[in-house]
Order: structure tokens, then C-alpha cells, then sequence
């Protein structure tokens, strides 16, 4: 590894590890001050939860993020305190001035969105069903993921619905074969919907949020929701076998999915689609397929072996996916999760 890059990342371990301790001491701190309430305590919980997650994302994302991520969806999910309920009680305007409550909705409702999302994207590499309430969050609209992650909510309600039927495909049960291969079609059908929606270039539903709208936004949202609902088409027929689209086969699936992503220009917003090129680049088949994903992560790389994130340890994965199709496995059972189990990491992706 270079100089400069094992400098770096000792200092990063330093960080680390100063963050860490800092951590406990606040914690300790709000746990004694009487005069904050629990809203306030949550929010500087999650707050520094979330900042040690983006850490964690920042050394490759391959280490210490599910305890942190899980701790946090146990504060989040607390009997006496739920998510939903703390959502719906600064919505109705209970329990502070308006003053509070107005930067209190805008911090919680930002920290709920970035928990909810590592937790639907997680799931790809836990093979876990989403620990949050994922559904009445984005049905309901208490968070709205195009706004700060650029994804619609009908798509990101998708993506935990693969998740967790994937995580329910227990061959043991034949019983649900049907069931699970209906709610399939059915996830299937709102994806075309959405991306339908995108193609005649329909108005992308909004939550009822008053968040403004920073003028090109909505054009990004189009562009990367398209390349997850194309990707999430991708993770349906990849992760539940036994289901077959009716329409397209993987590898139109993944073209689709390599168009959607050219329409990305940024080099920086293509390090936000981490989990798409996972989940579709390790299904590519063709030598074009392979080199586009590959030649787009060592873009975002920019010539490095290893950066601060998570492109390095992705681009293994591919090539496992890749090198066991060129070694005459075109299973196409064989996809992210089993590359993360051979090579021994658990990528949040």
C-alpha cells in the first residue's frame, strides 16, 4: 500500500478510536442532564450513531457498522419511545414550542431517513429482513428518501420487500412457493410502474414534507431512482430463484441498469450507487457488462487500489461473481452474498 495511504488511514484509526471514547463520555453526559428531554436525547444519540456509521463507511464499510447500525434500530424501535410515534408526535405539534419542535422534525425526520436507508440497503449483505418499520415509514410518508437520498419511496418500499421475502425463501416451506412468487409479480409490476413513470417523465410524487426544492434535484431523483428501481429488478430475480420475470431475462435487466447509470455524470454521485452496481454488476454477464462496472468503479477509485470507502472491496466482489462465470459456473445463483461469504467480509453497501 503506499505511503500515503497507510498514513492515512493510521490517522483514521486514531480518529476512530477518539471518536469512540468521546462517544461514551456523551453519552454518559445526556444521561445526566435532567434538563434535556427525550426528543433532544434521541436526536444526539442517532446523531452521533449515524456520524460513527459514516466513519465506519469511510475505512470500506466492512467492519463495525452492524453493531452500530443495529444499536441503533433498538433505540429507534423502543417501546416506550417509538420512531413512529416521536415522527407523528412533531408532525402534530406535540410536546415543545414550535421553535423545538421545528428543528427537532428536521433532525429526526433526517436521521430516521439515513438509519432506514442502511437498513434496507444492509440487507443484501446480512440476508436479514430490515429491522425498521420500513413500510408504514414510506407508505405513510414520515420520511421521504428522494429528498435526502434520491430515491422515491415506492422504490425503496420495493427494495425492503425483496429483502424480505429473500430472507423468508426457505425451501422447507413449499407452502409459500405461491404466496411468495404473487407478492414477486407484485413487486415486479410496481417497479415497471415506477420506472414507466420516469420514462414519460410523469411528476415524482412527494411526501407532504415542506422541504424545498433545490432547483435540478428533481432531474437527479429521476436519474437515480432509475438506477435503483432498474438494480432492484435485478436483486428480485437474483435473490429469489425460483422467480422468473415474464418479460426479461438478467441480462436485459443489468442493461437496462448500465443505461440508467451512464445518465449519472458526477463522479461523486456515482459513489452513491454502491448498492445498484453490487447488485447488478455482479449479475453481469458479458465481457461489455463486466468492463463497464469495473471501468466505473476505478472512475470513482481514480486509479487508487484502495480509497476512503467501499469501491476497493466492491470491485472483488465482482471479479468473484465474474471469475466463477469465466471458470464455467453461470449459476446465476451464485451473486453478491456468496462472493462476500468466500471472501470473508460482510460489505455495507
Amino acid at each position: 500500500m503506499p505511503t500515503q495511504f497507510q498514513s492515512s488511514y493510521a490517522e483514521l484509526a486514531d480518529y476512530h478510536a477518539q471518536a469512540l471514547g468521546d462517544l461514551r463520555r456523551f453519552l454518559q453526559d445526556i444521561q445526566e442532564d435532567i434538563t434535556r428531554d427525550e426528543r433532544s436525547r434521541k436526536i444526539e444519540i442517532l446523531s452521533c450513531g449515524v456520524s460513527l456509521i459514516s466513519f465506519e463507511l469511510f475505512q470500506g464499510g466492512i467492519s463495525d457498522w452492524q453493531l452500530h447500525l443495529n444499536a441503533l434500530i433498538s433505540i429507534l424501535m423502543d417501546d416506550n419511545t417509538s420512531v413512529m410515534d416521536l415522527l407523528r408526535e412533531i408532525e402534530h405539534g406535540k410536546g415543545g414550542s414550535s421553535e423545538s419542535l421545528a428543528w427537532q422534525g428536521t433532525a429526526l425526520s433526517f436521521l430516521v431517513t439515513v438509519i432506514l436507508w442502511f437498513d434496507l440497503l444492509s440487507c443484501v449483505s446480512t440476508n436479514s429482513p430490515p429491522g425498521m418499520p420500513y413500510r408504514e415509514l414510506l407508505d405513510s410518508n414520515l420520511v421521504d428518501m428522494s429528498t435526502t437520498m434520491g430515491v422515491q419511496n415506492t422504490v425503496m418500499r420495493a427494495i425492503g420487500d425483496i429483502a424480505t421475502l429473500a430472507s423468508n425463501d426457505d425451501p422447507r416451506y413449499p407452502s409459500r412457493g405461491t404466496e411468495i412468487l404473487n407478492e414477486c409479480h407484485q413487486i415486479e409490476n410496481n417497479l415497471r410502474q415506477a420506472l414507466d413513470a420516469i420514462h414519460h417523465d410523469s411528476p415524482i410524487p412527494r411526501s407532504t414534507t415542506d422541504s424545498p426544492v433545490v432547483p435540478g434535484h428533481m432531474e437527479k431523483v429521476r436519474h437515480v431512482t432509475q438506477v435503483f428501481a432498474s438494480a432492484a429488478l435485478v436483486q428480485l430475480s437474483a435473490a429469489i430463484p425460483d422467480y422468473k420475470s415474464e418479460t426479461l431475462s438478467v441480462h436485459s435487466m443489468v442493461e437496462d441498469n448500465i443505461s440508467a447509470i451512464k445518465n449519472i455524470r458526477s463522479p461523486q454521485d456515482t459513489r452513491g450507487l454502491i448498492w445498484p452496481i453490487c447488485i447488478s454488476g455482479s449479475m453481469a454477464s458479458t465481457s461489455d457488462q463486466q468492463n463497464f462496472y469495473e471501468k466505473t468503479l476505478k472512475s470513482a477509485l481514480n486509479g487508487a487500489t484502495r480509497d476512503f470507502g467501499n469501491c476497493a472491496t466492491l470491485l472483488d466482489i465482482l471479479k468473484w461473481c465474474w471469475n466463477s462465470r469465466r471458470a464455467g459456473d453461470v449459476n446465476h445463483e451464485k451473486y453478491w452474498r456468496h462472493a462476500m461469504a468466500d471472501i470473508g467480509t460482510c460489505l455495507l453497501v
